[in-house]
């Protein structure tokens, strides 16, 4: 069964809304908010997460499509 890939759109709008997400999380920490801060911190780093796994994901899937056009074996 084929897998499928996480459009890089929507891999770029996790990237960007865990930049922006950090930025607030550092303006909340700076205004001495810190519950707040915390909280857009770790979601931060898991938004973070989530896009460095979803590219990663993708060169994976796109290694495994060329080894199959290409007719190699599969070693995983």
């Amino acid at each position: 069964m084929n897998k499928l890939k996480i459009h890089p759109l929507i891999l770029l709008g996790v990237g960007i809304s865990s930049a922006i997400i950090g930025m607030r999380a550092y303006g909340n920490f700076s205004a001495d908010n810190a519950g707040y801060g915390v909280a857009l911190s770790v979601l931060g780093i898991f938004f973070a997460i989530l896009a460095i796994y979803g590219w990663m994901r993708n060169q994976k899937i796109d290694r495994v499509n060329r080894r199959i056009k290409k007719g190699q074996k599969l070693i995983r």
